[in-house]
């Protein structure tokens, strides 16, 4: 994140691929003095509990954890049984909470 942060084209939004590496990445933005979401808009992957604890609150993408893992167990027990790869292509219900992190509460506010 310090490297993105020190590019002169830097990204003014991320997409962490989880809410721990969105959390290091809320650090190094404001250990180089960015303000969030005005400069820079962070959005984890997971929604684990402390996302709406951090400040600002971390906009994430919630999975149904419990389904995935359903269907890769079944994925496996297919595979196990059949004793070929299993390959399958399929959505999981997810659903995007918006918290400040992203900047659209603060849109919402002065639109």
């Amino acid at each position: 994140m310090m490297r993105l942060l020190a590019m002169s084209d830097r990204p003014t939004a991320v997409l962490a691929s989880d809410d721990v590496l969105a959390f290091g990445g809320m650090r190094a933005a404001a250990e180089l003095g960015f303000r969030m979401p005005d400069e820079l808009a962070i959005v984890g992957f997971n929604d684990i509990r402390l996302a709406e604890l951090a400040n600002p609150a971390l906009t994430s993408v919630r999975v149904n954890m419990h389904e995935l893992g359903v269907r890769c167990a079944e994925l496996l027990l297919k595979q196990i049984e059949t004793g070929s790869p299993a390959y399958n292509s399929e959505i999981v219900d997810f659903e995007l909470v918006i918290r400040y992190s992203c900047g659209a509460h603060a849109a919402a506010r002065n639109g």
